[in-house]
């Protein structure tokens, strides 16, 4: 049986994990930005529903279909 936690321990080290990986890549020549951790931005996490309506996801999308079906006339 596979387990999450067999493989990647607690948060912590699945944080310690990905500020690794990042290194990592950045090394390799990429320039892969890491985000600013929850614990110092002390954010909470977003309902889909919330993000979609602070980002305007909805007017964003009808518009793109718009310009779409403008351009394919």
């Amino acid at each position: 049986r596979l387990s999450a936690k067999e493989v990647v321990g607690n948060k912590k080290a699945l944080t310690e994990f990905q500020d690794r990986f990042n290194t990592y890549i950045n090394k390799q020549g990429y320039d892969l930005k890491r985000g600013i951790s929850r614990q110092l931005t002390k954010e909470k996490h977003d309902q889909v529903s919330g993000y979609k309506q602070k980002t305007e996801y909805h007017k964003q999308m009808y518009m793109r279909e718009k310009q779409i079906e403008d351009h394919l006339k």
